[in-house]
């Protein structure tokens, strides 16, 4: 439960700093967004790696490894879609549609 409050804290604080930037777009504000996502990211992968290695397998594998597929899959398709949203919408869109999703991962989160 804990843990998951840590996570929802971190998503919810992530979400802040992608409706910052999507709102105030300069320099400035995204260079400090683009540092507290950052700090924020590696809180989450080493909380998200230690709750999953306590979980043991899931699905014959690992739940660490389903983890690291999930943040690969992330890699990649992440700039795909980011980039599909900035020529629908431009600069705005894809950090207000991640803030949309860091959202709903936080309400998720605090739910559970």
């Amino acid at each position: 439960r804990t843990r998951c409050a840590l996570l929802g804290a971190s998503s919810l604080a992530m979400c802040a700093a992608s409706a910052a930037q999507a709102a105030w777009p300069t320099f400035a504000m995204i260079y400090f967004c683009r540092l507290v996502q950052g700090a924020l990211s590696q809180f989450a992968w080493f909380l998200s790696l230690a709750f999953a290695a306590s979980l043991g397998s899931v699905g014959g594998m690992s739940a660490v490894a389903w983890v690291m597929v999930g943040n690969s899959v992330g890699e990649v398709a992440g700039p795909i879609f980011g980039a599909a949203l900035y020529a629908a919408g431009g600069f705005r869109l894809p950090y207000a549609a991640s803030a949309g999703l860091a959202l709903a991962l936080s309400t998720a989160l605090f739910a559970s």
